[in-house]
C-alpha cells in the first residue's frame, strides 16, 4: 500500500493530475486501499459492493462534510450538493417534484428550441469553421439550464456568464490543489478574481429572486418553488438559502451535461464506425428532424452512445463521504472520521468489470449484463443519487440526435486528449474542432 512519506512526496503532482493517481492506485493495490493524506486517514473503494455499502446500505453513517464538498461551499454555500443530514432531506423534497419525468417532459420544448437555434447559428458559419466544442456546449446547455428550470432567458449573455462561472469554479480547483491553505481574505490576484466573479454572480441569482417575487404571474418552475417553500416553522426559506439552491443547479444542470457531450464528440470523431452507425439510426428515425419525446425510446444507439461517453468520462469523477462511527466496508475495519474516496472515473475502468474498459463500444449497454447497479455512477447513487440525471440524459440526447445529423465536428488535437480534472472532467485546452458540414 502507498506509504505517508510516499503520498507526501507526491502531493502537487497528484493534485495536478488526480486521475492518474486514482487509476495506478487502483490498478496497483486492488479495490480498498488504505493511505493518509497529510491531516486525515483515507481510503479508496474501488469494488460496486463496497461503494454500494458506503452509498445505500450504510449511506446514514458517511457524511458530505469532506474537502471536496467543503471547498466546493466557497462557490455553492449549502445548496443541495453540499448539505447532509435533516437539512439536506428537507431541501430535496422541496426541489424533487420540479425533476419528475412528467415536469421534465414538459422542458423538451425548451431543449429543442435552443438547439435548433445552436444548428442555426453553425449553418451560418462558413464550412470547417473552427470552433472550441467544450465552450459551445456549455453555452448551450447554460441557456437550457436557465430557461427551462428558472423561465430566464439569457440569449447573448451565455459566454460571459459561462465565462464568469468557470472563474469560480477554478477557484474551487485551485484551493483543493494548494498544500498550505490561503485564506480567501488575503489580497491576492486569485483571491480578487474569485470575489469579483462571486459578486457577480450573487448579483444575478438574488436579483433572479427579487425579480420573482414582483412577478404579477404565478411561474410553475424550480425557482417559484423554492421561493414558495417553507420551512418546519412554516416560515418562507431566506434568500440566502434559495441563493444556494439556485447557483448550485445552475452549474450542475450546464456543467455535467456539457463535459458529457465535449467527450462525446471527441469519441465519435476518434470512432468512424460507430458515428457511422449512430448516424443511420438518427437518419433511420428521424431524417433531419430534431428528435420528440416519442423519438427518444426508437434511439436506442444514440442513448448507449451517451452511456458509454459517460462511462469513459463520467461527470462526477470523485465522490467522497466522511465515516461518522467506526464501520466495516467488505470486512475490512474503517475508522470514525476517515476519508472515503470513491472514483467512478476508476470504476467504470475496472478490468473485471468492463472488458476492454478503454475501448469505446456503445453496444455495451445495449443489455445490463448482469452488472451491478454500483458498477455504472456517472451521477453517483442511493439516496443522493444527482436530482438532475434524467434531466441531463433528456438534454444530451435532444442536442446528440440533432446536432449530429447536420455535423461531423473534427478535432484539431489528437486523440488521447489530456484531462483537466475540474469539477467535471474536461479535456485540456478545450476542444478545437472543424465543424464539417453532413446532409442529413
Amino acid at each position: 500500500m502507498p506509504g505517508t512519506v510516499d503520498v507526501l512526496k507526491r502531493f502537487t503532482s497528484i493534485m495536478r493530475d488526480p486521475l492518474s493517481f486514482l487509476l495506478e492506485m487502483t490498478e496497483s493495490f486492488g479495490d480498498s486501499i488504505p493511505f493518509n493524506l497529510p491531516d486525515e486517514k483515507a481510503r479508496l473503494i474501488n469494488h460496486p459492493d463496497l461503494i454500494e455499502h458506503v452509498l445505500l446500505t450504510n449511506n446514514k453513517n458517511y457524511s458530505k462534510k469532506t474537502p471536496q464538498f467543503e471547498t466546493f461551499a466557497y462557490v455553492a454555500g449549502n445548496g443541495l450538493l453540499n448539505s447532509d443530514g435533516a437539512f439536506w432531506l428537507r431541501q430535496r423534497r422541496i426541489a424533487q417534484p420540479a425533476f419528475h419525468q412528467r415536469k421534465i417532459n414538459q422542458m423538451i420544448e425548451t431543449m429543442q428550441t435552443e438547439t435548433q437555434n445552436k444548428l442555426e447559428a453553425w449553418q451560418s458559419l462558413p464550412p470547417d469553421t473552427i470552433v472550441d466544442m467544450e465552450q459551445e456546449m456549455l453555452q448551450l446547455t447554460l441557456g437550457i439550464t436557465m430557461k427551462a428550470l428558472f423561465s430566464m432567458d439569457i440569449s447573448g449573455q451565455e459566454a460571459e456568464m459561462v465565462k464568469t462561472i468557470e472563474e469560480t469554479l477554478g477557484y474551487v480547483m485551485f484551493r483543493a490543489q494548494v498544500m498550505v491553505p490561503i485564506p480567501p481574505t488575503w489580497p491576492l490576484p486569485v483571491n480578487r478574481r474569485f470575489q469579483k466573479a462571486m459578486k457577480t454572480l450573487d448579483a444575478f441569482v438574488y436579483e433572479m429572486i427579487e425579480q420573482r417575487r414582483q412577478a404579477s404571474e404565478p411561474i410553475d418552475d424550480v425557482l417559484s418553488i423554492f421561493i414558495d417553500a417553507k420551512d418546519e416553522a412554516g416560515a418562507p426559506l431566506p434568500d440566502e438559502v434559495i441563493r444556494d439552491e439556485i447557483l448550485t443547479l445552475i452549474i450542475a444542470g450546464y456543467e455535467t451535461a456539457a463535459s458529457g457531450m465535449t467527450w462525446l464528440w471527441a469519441l465519435l470523431a476518434e470512432h468512424v464506425d460507430e458515428s457511422q452507425k449512430l448516424r443511420q439510426e438518427l437518419a433511420d428515425v428521424l431524417n433531419g428532424r430534431i428528435p420528440t419525446l416519442e423519438d427518444l425510446p426508437k434511439l436506442p444507439y444514440l442513448k448507449q452512445s451517451i452511456q458509454e461517453g459517460w462511462r469513459l468520462y463520467p461527470p462526477s469523477w470523485v465522490i467522497t463521504r466522511s465515516a461518522i462511527e467506526d464501520d466495516e466496508i467488505g470486512g475490512e475495519p474503517i475508522a470514525a472520521d476517515t476519508l472515503v474516496i470513491i472514483s467512478p472515473y476508476t470504476m467504470h475502468r475496472h478490468p473485471t468489470i468492463w472488458p476492454d474498459p478503454l475501448a469505446f463500444k456503445p453496444e455495451r449497454f445495449a443489455e445490463e449484463n448482469g452488472r451491478s447497479r454500483y458498477a455504472y455512477i456517472p451521477f453517483g447513487g442511493g439516496p443522493r443519487l444527482c436530482i438532475g440525471n434524467t434531466f441531463a440524459e433528456m438534454e444530451t440526447m435532444i442536442i446528440m440526435g440533432t446536432l449530429a445529423q447536420y455535423f461531423s465536428p473534427e478535432p484539431l488535437t489528437s486523440p488521447p486528449h489530456q484531462t483537466r480534472s475540474l469539477v467535471t472532467i474536461r479535456p485540456k485546452g478545450g476542444l478545437p474542432v472543424k465543424l464539417h458540414p453532413l446532409t442529413p
